[in-house]
C-alpha cells in the first residue's frame, strides 16, 4: 500500500479497494502528533492508543440521522433477497436468517488490530435498541454514555469497581481504558449485566473425528486398519452448527413432530425475530446473523465480521444514501423518526439507479427510482460494482457472508453470547451474575 506500506498482496481486488477506501475516507493527520503508518507486525494487546477515536460512534436504525461511514444497514433484507435467488437456482435448499434490524458495523483505522470484540458490541447494541420485544433495553443504554470502543472499555471498567467478574479483571490488570487490548464473549457478557440487559453464554469444546480417506494406493487387499489409518481426525463441528440451527429455528417448530416436518412447512428462506448471535474463538469473534444449507446439504454460518468491509455495492448506496441525507435539514441525532421502518439500506437487485432506499416493516427494499424510471421487478443482480466493475450477483453476496466452514473447523474451542429477550435485569439478578457463567455444551 503507498498509504502506510501494508502488504497488500495476498488481498482480493475487493479488499484491496476497500483498504484503499478506508485511506480515501479517512486520511490520518500526521501533523497532528499520530505515529505515522508503518508495516512493522502489531506485538503488543496493552499499548496505549495513539489514535483518534473521533469516529467511534453509535447509530441505530431508529435514529433520524445518516449512519456513519462504518456503520452498514439494511443488509439482512438484501442477503434475503440473494438467497432466494439461488434457492430459486437451486443452489441453495433453504436458509434462515436474524432480524432485519441488523447493522453491519466495521472497524476503524484506530481499532483494526484489536476492535472486533468492541465492533460485535455495537452490533448486538443496535439491534437490542431497536427490537420491539422489550422497549425498556433503550432506556438501560441510555442511562450511560453512547455504546462505542472507549465507551465501553470504560463500562467494563466502572463494572469491574462495582466488584463484577473479578477474575476478568485480574487477567486485565483492572485497566482497559485508552489501551488496545482484546476482550471477548465474557467482558461483553459483563458488560451487558452490568447494564441489566439480560445475555447468557455457551461453551463448546468440540470433539475430533475421523474425516475421509486420504488418496493413497488402495488395492482389494488392503486391510480395515489400514484404510482407517488414512484417515485423519478432524474437528467435528456439528455440535455448534446444532445450536445454531436450533436457536434460529421457528418459534412454532414445537408444534410439528419434528424438526424436519417443521422445516418441511416453512418457508425456504426464512427471516426470523431472533437477535443475532456472537461467536467467539481465540483471536476473533463474529456477528452470526444466520445460516444457510447448500445443495449438499452442507450448513454455513453466515456472518457480519468487523474486519471485513460489507458488499462494495452496499456500501456505495448507503453513501449515497448518507450523502443525501446530510444535504437536507439537519436533524438531532438523539431524536427517534417518525417512520422507524424507514433507514438507509443498501443497493437492491434493479435496473434502476435508486438514490434514496428504504426498508418497509416486512423487511422488503423499497426503491425509489431516478430519471422518471420505474423499478425493475428483476432481482438477479445487485447493482454496484463487483471485482471488474460489473454487476455483483447475489452468490457474490452471499460469498460476502459466509463463514467459511474450513475456518470454521480449524478451532476446537468456541464461545457463544446471546439475547434472550427476557425482561431487564433486577439488581437481585445482577448480584447473582457477577461471577461470569456459562453452560457447556459439548
Amino acid at each position: 500500500c503507498s498509504f502506510c506500506s501494508q502488504d497488500i498482496a495476498k488481498l482480493d481486488v475487493l479488499d484491496r479497494q476497500a483498504h484503499y477506501d478506508r485511506h480515501l475516507d479517512d486520511p490520518p493527520d500526521y501533523n497532528s502528533g499520530e505515529d505515522m503508518p508503518s508495516s512493522i507486525p502489531f506485538k503488543s494487546s496493552s499499548q496505549p492508543s495513539h489514535r483518534s477515536s473521533d469516529h467511534d460512534v453509535f447509530w441505530h436504525p431508529s435514529l433520524s440521522t445518516p449512519p456513519p461511514h462504518n456503520c452498514t444497514p439494511g443488509l439482512i433484507p438484501l442477503l434475503r433477497r440473494a438467497l432466494v435467488s439461488q434457492h430459486e437456482r437451486r443452489h441453495i435448499q433453504r436458509a434462515v436468517l436474524c432480524t432485519n434490524r441488523a447493522v453491519h458495523v466495521y472497524r476503524e483505522n484506530f481499532d483494526h488490530r484489536w476492535g472486533c470484540g468492541y465492533r460485535n458490541y455495537m452490533m448486538a447494541c443496535a439491534v437490542l435498541m431497536d427490537q420491539r420485544f422489550q422497549d425498556t433495553y433503550a432506556a438501560l443504554f441510555e442511562r450511560h454514555e453512547p455504546p462505542g470502543v472507549r465507551n465501553l472499555q470504560s463500562l467494563i471498567e466502572q463494572a469491574w469497581k462495582a466488584g463484577f467478574d473479578e477474575e476478568g479483571a485480574e487477567q486485565l490488570r483492572r485497566r482497559l481504558c485508552d489501551t488496545t487490548k482484546w476482550i471477548g464473549t465474557a467482558e461483553l457478557f459483563v458488560a451487558f449485566t452490568y447494564l441489566g440487559v439480560p445475555s447468557r453464554l455457551v461453551d463448546f469444546a468440540l470433539p475430533r473425528r475421523i474425516g475421509s480417506y486420504t488418496r493413497g494406493p488402495f488395492t482389494q487387499s488392503s486391510s480395515c486398519s489400514v484404510l482407517n489409518s488414512l484417515r485423519p481426525l478432524v474437528i467435528d463441528t456439528r455440535p455448534l452448527l446444532d445450536w445454531v440451527r436450533e436457536y434460529f429455528s421457528p418459534s412454532d417448530q414445537h408444534k410439528h413432530s419434528s424438526v424436519h416436518d417443521a422445516w418441511k412447512n416453512a418457508s425456504a428462506v426464512t427471516q426470523t425475530e431472533r437477535p443475532p448471535l456472537i461467536l467467539q474463538h481465540n483471536g476473533h469473534s463474529r456477528t452470526i446473523v444466520g445460516y444457510e444449507i447448500d445443495r449438499k446439504g452442507q450448513m454455513v454460518l453466515l456472518a457480519f465480521d468487523p474486519s471485513r468491509h460489507a458488499p462494495s455495492s452496499s456500501v456505495n448506496a448507503q453513501r449515497r444514501a448518507r450523502r443525501r441525507l446530510t444535504a437536507a435539514k439537519p436533524r438531532s441525532s438523539s431524536s427517534i423518526s417518525s417512520n422507524p421502518s424507514t433507514r438507509t439500506a443498501p443497493n437492491s437487485m434493479s435496473g434502476a439507479t435508486p438514490e434514496v432506499i428504504e426498508v418497509d416493516s416486512d423487511g422488503e427494499v423499497v426503491e425509489r427510482a431516478t430519471r422518471g424510471r420505474a423499478p425493475m421487478d428483476d432481482v438477479r443482480t445487485l447493482k454496484g460494482k463487483g471485482r471488474n466493475g460489473t454487476a455483483l450477483p447475489p452468490s457474490e453476496i452471499i460469498k460476502s457472508f459466509r463463514l467459511d466452514p474450513r475456518t470454521l473447523g480449524s478451532q476446537e474451542k468456541y464461545q457463544i453470547l446471546w439475547f434472550p429477550l427476557d425482561d431487564p435485569l433486577t439488581e437481585q439478578e445482577k448480584d447473582a451474575r457477577r461471577v461470569v457463567t456459562s453452560s457447556k455444551i459439548c
